[in-house]
């Protein structure tokens, strides 16, 4: 495990400088939370449906994103965030529930799959999540991160700071909040849905073909 350093003091008041500056999620450069706008016009001439689509499962994530930044308990925070992509996953149809955890997946892997590989690469990965070789596992993880807790009503451990009892809680958060945000900037530049649950395509749920 490589050791983590707290902050010095300079470089609190550094950060806070530059945060005040910022009045919208930090992006990549060249992209900012205006680009949402963007996705009203997707495809407006052919299906103005798809766009208003996309900007609300955008706008979903950005909501999902904003509950779980003030969130004090790990894992509360890793059911927003993870709720976050799922909100981008999760398509406005009648098959909607089919298949969830599935498509959440295999639309998370299509969404970001080099920076799924980037973030399993980082020096605390292992020990933040244990030994998961696949970008499909990760996922798989990452899912049940946000359904167990719900389900078990256990939501009340605390993030602490770096030098606290569980150090890898507030990792996992941090790793987990940087794929949100990519994901989020990769939705903007190209919107899509995955069909993973369809009636007609995916054979799990009736249809001829499998998309994963």
């Amino acid at each position: 495990m490589h050791p983590v350093f707290e902050a010095t003091a300079d470089e609190v008041e550094a950060s806070l400088a530059v945060l005040a500056t910022m009045r919208q999620l930090p992006l990549e450069p060249g992209l900012s939370l205006y680009d949402l706008e963007g996705l009203y016009e997707f495809r407006e001439d052919a299906r103005p449906e798809v766009g208003r689509e996309a900007y609300a499962r955008a706008e979903g994530c950005i909501y999902a994103y904003e509950q779980a930044m003030e969130q004090p308990s790990e894992h509360v925070a890793l059911a927003m965030y993870i709720s976050a992509l799922e909100a981008l996953a999760n398509p406005n149809t009648s098959w909607r529930k089919n298949r969830s955890a599935a498509r959440f997946v295999h639309f998370i892997e299509q969404l970001a799959s080099s920076e799924i590989d980037e973030t399993m690469s980082h020096p605390n990965f292992v020990q933040a999540f244990g030994s998961i070789a696949s970008r499909k596992k990760f996922l798989e993880k990452l899912y049940e991160l946000r359904s167990t807790p719900l389900h078990t009503g256990m939501l009340r451990h605390a993030v602490g700071g770096f030098f606290q009892t569980d150090t890898m809680a507030s990792i996992r958060v941090s790793l987990v909040s940087g794929l949100v945000r990519t994901c989020f900037a990769n939705f903007l530049r190209g919107p899509f849905s995955s069909l993973v649950g369809h009636p007609r395509v995916d054979p799990a749920a009736g249809g001829p073909f499998r998309p994963d």
